[in-house]
């Protein structure tokens, strides 16, 4: 394994890295890959790869350097999340990503008593290989990482990165037609 290379689906690699970054303060969290395969065309295997990579990868990163970021006066944990993580499509990808987000909460209660500051931040289209394909208006992210730090240093438990992420949430407290046109009255 090269310096600073992580394979976040390999406990042992996870493991080493913790090893390696001893001195760490700040964790950033982010594992992902995507499948939009309908939900009753995508295979199981399929769906257990989706939720090894974005799921229990990124506990397994958490739970390798809890003890690390304790022993460094607690610091912080950046689980990288996505503004689907409330929002539901035909696909298995969200629901990915939902997992994550409660488990992001459910760490931030588990990690107050060390004072590990856990901040779960929500992002849409950011320009990464990731989503290199798709056509679409994508963040700089340079400006995702500047939102997110100014985060930290301002105590937010959640940072919320950009607009479309920002629309989704702020959607939720409305009706629900305005997220799923199709349960609209009449349709």
């Amino acid at each position: 394994m090269a310096p600073g290379s992580l394979d976040v689906n390999d406990t042992a690699s996870v493991a080493a890295a913790a090893e390696t970054a001893h001195d760490s303060t700040v964790v950033l969290n982010n594992a992902g890959i995507t499948n939009t395969k309908p939900l009753l065309e995508i295979t199981l295997d399929e769906v257990r790869a989706l939720y090894e990579t974005n799921v229990f990868a990124p506990l397994a990163v958490a739970q390798a350097f809890a003890p690390v970021l304790e022993a460094n006066g607690g610091g912080a944990l950046v689980d990288i999340l996505s503004g689907l993580s409330w929002l539901a499509t035909p696909s298995a990808y969200p629901s990915t990503k939902s997992a994550f987000w409660s488990l992001t909460n459910g760490l931030r209660i588990e990690l107050a008593g060390q004072k590990t500051q856990v901040v779960g931040a929500h992002l849409a289209f950011t320009d990464t290989p990731l989503i290199a394909e798709l056509d679409v208006p994508k963040a700089d992210p340079r400006d995702i990482v500047a939102v997110i730090y100014d985060g930290l240093e301002a105590g937010d438990l959640e940072v919320i990165c950009d607009d479309i992420s920002r629309g989704i949430k702020s959607a939720l407290s409305g009706p629900i037609e305005a997220l799923y046109p199709q349960f609209a009255p009449g349709n």
